[in-house]
């Protein structure tokens, strides 16, 4: 899987949404905004430390600095 979106779906726990996003290897586009867990605090950064493949969040180009470093 290529693209992922969930958006708008009432997913308010980070831990249990990331633990089976992880599963898919090939993702490299990932959109959660709209749902409850965007408001945990360092949201993006722990979505692209769990999730190094990724290039975008959330419509969002991933920084290079910060795909390197995760």
């Amino acid at each position: 899987m290529f693209c992922l979106d969930v958006s708008f779906n009432d997913i308010c726990d980070m831990n249990r949404a990331l633990e089976w996003i992880t599963k898919l290897t090939k993702l490299r586009m990932l959109a959660l905004e709209g749902n409850p867990l965007v408001l945990t605090p360092n949201y993006t950064n722990s979505v692209i430390e769990r999730i190094p493949t990724l290039k975008i969040v959330d419509g969002n180009n991933v920084p290079i600095d910060q795909a390197l470093a995760a």
